[in-house]
């Protein structure tokens, strides 16, 4: 017997797992050991023109926003033909767990997903990836130990894995050998080894250890054996000759993303020095042509390198949701990237702006609904957040699908706040390019404005803004006017659009957190105010005053 005392399970439902300890550690790894990779094809329905499935990460919190994001994706699979749901990582915050029995499985998995109340969800099976907080790859107080050691976390992560098995080991052993398997015989939660793919209908997902990734790449191309663990690259490069040869849609569902608008935007060798070696580092750089620290970098190269492309990725790490279509641009392929990282994790802020146009990011805790049409051969991505948005893409391109509004008035709002939001965006993104090229973050004439509230994204301080733009502005006004605009942005994408008036308060609404006395002529509500007044031919403070919840205490300037 190892690991803490016996944990029963407080969930009423018979799919919950049997959470006392009947079995030791060691016995449900040599189970895993025995079932190794497999390529699992999922017994559903030949008839439906459509495979629907939920993608969601970063959520093993137990917080309230975790279990609010749940709600919402029971609601959405209620009213969808979902197949299954995959979660691409960060199952246990913040160090993993610590057996197979540990009691988190069950207050951050299986009490919220099979809660009673929900109608659905508790009925859908769940494929999860692993995390670098799965792994235990992150802890903050071993930061300077894994700097040097660089211990691999795989003790960590397999108690994840063994989940799986806890109920009747061989019994579960037997159903992960097969490789066409009916749902209904799956448990709740599913990760019957490190890595594995799952195909439903024509789609292929192949699901990743992306924290041990790049390490099993150079243990390939070094001869080097692990003899407890089948190499995850070397298996991905079969495997996905196979899957091509198929014609099927080829996804890949890992926790790292291969682009990102967070904080690793601006790598360090800190992010890669929890999975590699410096000397791996360099090492990769040179098999790979490339000279890069960040780890979402190096991952992307070894890829490239394996000649392994993907239709799209899904990944999670960077706490928020946000899509990335960069195909309009592409010399070749392309990126298609949905991140999920919006779970139900302490949220993250968008740092960094050279992707736009093609990016579309939300603050905000929520999951993606993927589709693949059949018919068309085209994948289809949906945005819901627990604030309400709802907005769809497609592979094609980074555009958002909408039905257009009846009402010429809506139509012409809508044009101003975009044509504001990209004008402001574009901006930053000038900024952002200006800094990276100079590296000079102290230039106050430089964009008037815009350059130094960009400065804190590169120097994590706002104390170089002049003293002038700070007379006009609160500290956190940046903050705000970034999360207006994104909530606006998303609003007016919605895929179906609301009244006009409706639209016209929420405007008001989000604008009223960025007035300021004296409007800086860079600042996103000068542009928005401009573009409003020369299209709409009328003073933004008379718009407002027709929405009967105007409040006249402020004025619009």
């Amino acid at each position: 017997m190892q690991g803490n005392s016996p944990v029963t399970n407080t969930s009423n439902d018979s799919s919950s797992p049997n959470t006392t300890q009947p079995f030791s550690s060691d016995y449900l790894e040599s189970k895993v050991k025995q079932v190794g990779p497999h390529v699992y094809e999922l017994d559903i329905p030949k008839d439906i023109d459509e495979v629907e499935f939920i993608v969601f990460g970063c959520q093993g919190s137990g917080k309230d926003s975790q279990k609010q994001t749940a709600k919402l994706m029971d609601e959405v699979a209620s009213k969808s033909n979902i197949q299954c749901i995959f979660g691409a990582g960060d199952n246990v915050y913040d160090w993993g767990a610590t057996t197979p029995y540990d009691p988190v499985f069950n207050s951050y998995f299986h009490d919220i997903y099979n809660h009673p109340e929900l109608k659905t969800l508790k009925e859908k099976k769940f494929f999860m990836a692993l995390g670098n907080h799965d792994g235990n790859f992150q802890n903050a107080a071993n930061a300077a130990y894994y700097r040097y050691t660089n211990p691999t976390g795989e003790k960590t992560e397999i108690r994840e894995v063994e989940h799986s098995y806890i109920d009747n080991p061989e019994e579960r052993a037997a159903l992960y050998s097969n490789t066409k398997i009916d749902p209904k015989k799956l448990p709740q939660w599913n990760m019957p080894y490190y890595f594995e793919s799952v195909i439903l209908g024509d789609t292929q997902v192949f699901i990743l250890d992306s924290s041990t990734y790049a390490k099993e790449y150079l243990n390939s191309l070094n001869g080097k054996i692990n003899p407890d663990k089948v190499n995850q690259a070397q298996w991905l490069e079969e495997e996905y000759k196979i899957a091509k040869a198929s014609g099927r849609k080829i996804a890949v569902l890992m926790h790292h993303p291969f682009y990102t608008s967070g904080k690793r935007a601006f790598p360090s060798d800190f992010d890669s020095s929890h999975y590699l070696y410096p000397k791996e580092i360099d090492e990769i750089n040179e098999i790979t042509h490339s000279n890069t620290k960040s780890y979402n970098q190096l991952l992307k190269n070894i890829f490239d390198k394996q000649d392994i492309h993907f239709d799209v990725v899904f990944a999670a790490h960077d706490h928020f949701l946000s899509y990335y279509n960069d195909k309009a641009v592409a010399k070749e392929q392309g990126l298609v990237q949905i991140t999920a990282g919006g779970g139900g994790g302490k949220l993250q802020d968008r740092k960094s702006y050279a992707g736009h146009p093609y990016v579309e990011f939300l603050e905000q805790n929520g999951f993606w609904k993927v589709t693949h049409n059949k018919k068309t051969n085209e994948l289809f991505f949906e945005m819901y957040t627990t604030d309400g948005h709802h907005l769809k893409f497609s592979d094609k391109n980074h555009l958002p699908i909408r039905t257009p509004s009846k009402d010429q008035q809506y139509e012409l709002l809508r044009k101003c706040v975009l044509f504001s939001c990209d004008q402001y965006l574009n901006k930053l993104k000038m900024a952002e390019i200006i800094n990276k090229k100079s590296k000079e973050t102290t230039n106050p004439g430089m964009l008037y404005g815009i350059f130094n509230q960009t400065t804190h994204l590169f120097n994590k301080s706002v104390n170089v803004v002049t003293s002038a733009v700070k007379h006009f502005m609160p500290a956190d006004y940046f903050t705000q006017e970034i999360t207006t605009l994104h909530q606006l942005k998303a609003y007016f994408n919605h895929v179906e659009s609301s009244s006009y008036l409706d639209a016209l308060s929420v405007t008001e609404k989000y604008l009223r957190n960025i007035i300021l006395e004296t409007p800086l002529d860079n600042s996103f509500y000068f542009m928005l105010k401009e573009s409003i007044e020369k299209e709409m031919k009328i003073p933004v403070n008379e718009l407002f005053k027709t929405i009967k919840t105007f409040n006249t205490t402020a004025e619009f300037n």
